[in-house]
């Protein structure tokens, strides 16, 4: 049932409807119903060609990325923002900072673009500081993860040298140099020795390899625990970028 559920919300996303979509794939409307509504499984060869027809992977269609999907009424359902790097002063236990993702070598975001608050219960504090999230403005984790997404990151501490092979199925925010207080970019990770190779579900994203020998702060801040999909809210992410702009 979760792949119909799946199925249904991205055809509601793309603006895609079930007569099209079928002829596209070229199958019935009743088999993509049956689909949908989970009387029925697509095999091998269909599932592939919905996930190419959709622009996702077929392990997210089917529920098995590791990054846990928020709905309206989970715990990571944001409901309120404020722009503004300085923390809210009614509820502030309630208010996560966010910042936006910084895929390259530009500039530090020292501070925050605004403050989120959970439509869950209060957030609990990391290891070290309290969690926080970030808004994915480029494609470097697609289709996992796409613009306009927004990863709830909780601090913890990573050693990596005892980093377990299961580690690469995670997915971290990552500091891009010393001056980082948080993770802005988001990565996977694989440990061999004292070498760290970070890559991106994008193919086209090249790795960064970066040799712990020579580096003088932890490069994994936290692990992102669950996403909030852009389509669920799509104006949060456009009023960030404005007033971040202001």
């Amino acid at each position: 049932m979760f792949f119909g559920k799946r199925l249904k919300s991205l055809l509601a996303q793309k603006h895609q409807s079930q007569i099209d979509f079928a002829q596209r794939l070229g199958i019935t409307r009743s088999r993509l119903c049956n689909y949908i509504n989970g009387r029925s499984e697509p095999d091998y060869t269909t599932l592939c060609k919905i996930a190419d027809a959709l622009s996702v992977s077929t392990d997210y269609l089917l529920g098995r990325n590791v990054i846990q999907e928020s709905e309206l009424q989970g715990n990571r359902a944001f409901v309120d923002f404020i722009p503004g790097s300085e923390r809210p002063g009614n509820g502030s236990d309630a208010w996560i900072p966010l910042y936006r993702s910084r895929p390259d070598g530009s500039a530090p975001h020292s501070l925050p673009s605004g403050w989120l608050r959970d439509a869950g219960s209060s957030p609990q504090s990391g290891e070290f500081r309290q969690p926080y999230a970030i808004l994915m403005e480029d494609d470097s984790m697609a289709p996992e993860i796409m613009p306009g997404d927004i990863a709830y990151i909780q601090p913890c501490f990573i050693y990596h040298p005892f980093m377990k092979q299961e580690a690469e199925k995670d997915l971290y925010g990552v500091r891009l140099d010393a001056l980082d207080q948080v993770g802005t970019s988001l990565k996977r990770c694989h440990a061999s020795s004292n070498i760290l190779v970070f890559y991106s579900s994008n193919r086209n994203c090249s790795p960064v390899i970066l040799d712990m020998n020579t580096i003088l702060f932890v490069p994994m801040i936290g692990r992102v625990v669950s996403v909030w999909r852009s389509y669920l809210d799509s104006g949060l992410p456009r009023a960030i970028r404005e007033a971040d702009n202001d």
